[in-house]
């Protein structure tokens, strides 16, 4: 190296240092990438890893027959039965059909449209599922490439809650929107109380799943009272959730029904059993979509990781109960990429 060469480089002026300082690690790194191959070969396998699994699922589960007969019941009655008239074995009287809302729209659209127009709204609720997902982590920081390449991971554990038709789906749309709302949250802003209400409402009226919800909105709470964050106008968002409990065709015999079905233990049915025990395999790879979590708490710090609690939360019921094993991933889909970006692998 000559001394005019040394003078050039060792002459840098702190604009120019800042400049450099600021560029994305990514164009410093990989400048002759680019970057429509990276969106391209991402999408390509999101879209593999989606369709793929999800197109083969395509055995009308069993449900829809019961919630679809259950509806053609109540349009000829003129309201929703509180008797089990398809039951060929004794029952509890009065029966509450949680899924009554589901049924609902499950015979509608059968009759209008038939067969496929089940299909169709099954890709319609997969489709909101994963741009929900998308959104909340892109408002979480996560780049397009980040998500595409990082999200479909959770396919595989997702199909648990992809049935043709299960209730839960609905569950897993209504969720992903519940994460997207509380991000508006995050910023500050109270509007989307005046959407979720009524979203709430819809949702307990679809599937019992909405519990889960209210679960992970009360740690959601938590979560922003640990940080000195405000939290008291979610105290006064759930006591209203609370109250509009009872707006379902049940009433107040709703309530002890909900709690009863919520507590009640299901030792013969396989998607209730421990995750570890109904499908080993599958735990495996629970076990390795903890590592990417792990990573970026050691990157980063578990104070900047926020909504780790919902994660946490949906992790452990996961591992108690096989069929939470697609909430699990909605969360994961939904904060995973964006905690993430902030590491060296993100960027």
């Amino acid at each position: 190296m000559t001394l005019s060469t040394l003078d050039t480089v060792t002459d840098v002026s702190p604009s120019s240092l800042s400049t450099s300082v600021n560029l994305p690690i990514g164009d410093a790194r990989r400048p002759d990438i680019d970057p429509r191959w990276v969106y391209l070969s991402a999408g390509l396998a999101a879209v593999s890893f989606l369709l793929l699994l999800i197109a083969k699922m395509n055995f009308c589960d069993p449900d829809v027959w019961h919630e679809m007969a259950l509806f053609r019941e109540a349009l000829a009655e003129g309201r929703v039965p509180t008797e089990d008239h398809f039951a060929y074995t004794p029952t509890v009287s009065p029966s509450i059909h949680h899924e009554w809302g589901t049924g609902a729209i499950l015979y509608g659209v059968m009759t209008t449209f038939g067969g496929p127009g089940m299909m169709v709204l099954k890709y319609a609720l997969v489709a909101a599922v994963v741009g929900l997902c998308y959104r909340c982590a892109r408002r979480r920081g996560a780049s397009t490439a980040t998500f595409l390449w990082v999200a479909p991971a959770m396919a595989p554990f997702a199909s648990y809650g992809f049935a043709t038709i299960r209730a839960q789906l609905f569950t897993l749309v209504f969720l992903a929107a519940l994460l997207c709302l509380l991000e508006i949250d995050r910023r500050g802003r109270r509007w989307w109380i005046a959407v979720w209400l009524p979203l709430y409402v819809i949702w307990l009226n679809l599937h019992a799943g909405f519990a889960v919800g209210a679960v992970l909105f009360a740690v959601y709470a938590c979560e922003q009272a640990l940080r000195r964050e405000a939290y008291w106008h979610l105290v006064l968002v759930g006591a209203a959730m609370a109250a509009l409990v009872l707006v379902n065709p049940y009433g107040a015999s709703y309530v002890p029904y909900l709690m009863h079905g919520l507590t009640m233990d299901r030792p013969l049915i396989v998607e209730w059993q421990p995750l570890w025990r109904r499908d080993p395999r599958v735990f495996v790879m629970f076990l390795a979509s903890l590592l990417p979590i792990a990573y970026a708490i050691r990157q980063v710090g578990i104070r900047k990781l926020t909504g780790i609690l919902l994660l946490a939360a949906t992790a452990y019921a996961a591992v108690r109960h096989t069929r939470h094993v697609s909430l699990y991933c909605v969360v994961w889909a939904c904060y995973v990429p964006g905690y993430l970006q902030m590491t060296n692998v993100g960027a």
